[in-house]
């Protein structure tokens, strides 16, 4: 089966969310915490409580609770993390990305190696 994401990372996206997740055919919307954050004019960070950031999620996350779409979004190698997300109301929870699996891995062998 094929599934269709958009991933919302502009404030361009969330001001048109209403739109967005009127698409036909769309089964998630994943907000990537990154560029949403350089997009809000804020520092890039994969979360936080700025308030702009914070507004702007709950915008995306009220758009796709109205469309019974389903809401993903990126963490860190943290499941605490992933939870809070999941408690938060999102389904789709990315927990880390391959670098930081890889370089975690790698990190831990090495550690292993010099003791």
């Amino acid at each position: 089966e094929i599934m269709v994401s958009i991933q919302v990372e502009t404030a361009e996206a969330v001001d048109n969310i209403e739109d967005i997740v009127q698409v036909e055919g769309l089964d998630m919307i994943f907000i990537g915490p990154f560029d949403l954050h350089i997009s809000l004019g804020l520092t890039p960070t994969l979360w936080s409580d700025t308030p702009e950031f914070v507004n702007a999620v709950n915008k995306v996350k009220s758009a796709c609770q109205r469309a019974n779409i389903p809401l993903g979004t990126l963490t860190i190698a943290n499941i605490d993390v992933a939870r809070q997300r999941q408690q938060e109301g999102f389904q789709f929870i990315s927990v880390g990305t391959d670098i930081m699996h890889l370089v975690g891995s790698v990190t831990g062998q090495i550690k292993s190696l010099k003791h």
